[in-house]
């Protein structure tokens, strides 16, 4: 797991509205502390493998791999990593691409260009994605972690269909791990 903030992977309107002159990103470019894979786009040296390659791809993370990153459990997935793109966006090639792509909705636009979505939005990414028992590991774990307001819940509720909102009724917040969630799920 590696963070976001301040941001790895950043555009150059968001550089400039945080400070950064110009002159302060050609000298960026030029000591080698930022990058520019296309043009518009910077990243910061160190950035995480899977936020570069979301970023190369044309987008930030999402889903399950967003899930990983904000540090709640998730059952095993198999699949690639999870990118969200917006929705009129463009998906760009890169090298040993097994992208798994989702379009983001008009209310994900609670973090910057490259940024990790919040958790009520990648919870219902994992639902719409994964189905409802990996939802519900997710979700248990969010609890658990105190990373879902009582506001974010609500939202989820409202965000989701009759199956989730079972779910959510049923969720914990003293899950001591994924198993147990998904014992408890599946009993």
């Amino acid at each position: 797991m590696c963070t976001a903030s301040p941001p790895a992977v950043t555009t150059y309107r968001e550089l400039r509205a945080s400070g950064f002159s110009r002159s302060k990103i050609t000298e960026g470019l030029a000591d080698g502390s930022l990058i520019s894979p296309r043009r518009g786009v910077y990243e910061r040296v160190g950035v995480c493998a899977d936020i570069k390659t979301a970023a190369a791809h044309g987008g930030w993370v999402a889903c399950v791999t967003a899930a990983q990153h904000l540090g709640l459990w998730v059952a095993e997935h198999g699949d690639g990593l999870h990118v969200g793109l917006r929705p009129h966006g463009r998906a760009y090639s890169h090298p040993d691409c097994s992208c798994v792509v989702h379009w983001s909705d008009p209310d994900d636009a609670e973090r910057g260009a490259f940024g990790v979505p919040s958790v009520r939005v990648v919870l219902r990414q994992i639902l719409r994605c994964q189905g409802l028992e990996a939802f519900f590991v997710a979700l248990e774990s969010a609890l658990r972690r105190r990373t879902l307001s009582k506001t974010d819940l609500e939202w989820v509720r409202r965000s989701t269909n009759a199956d989730a909102r079972e779910a959510i009724a049923f969720a914990r917040s003293d899950a001591d791990s994924g198993l147990e969630s998904l014992l408890r799920w599946r009993l």
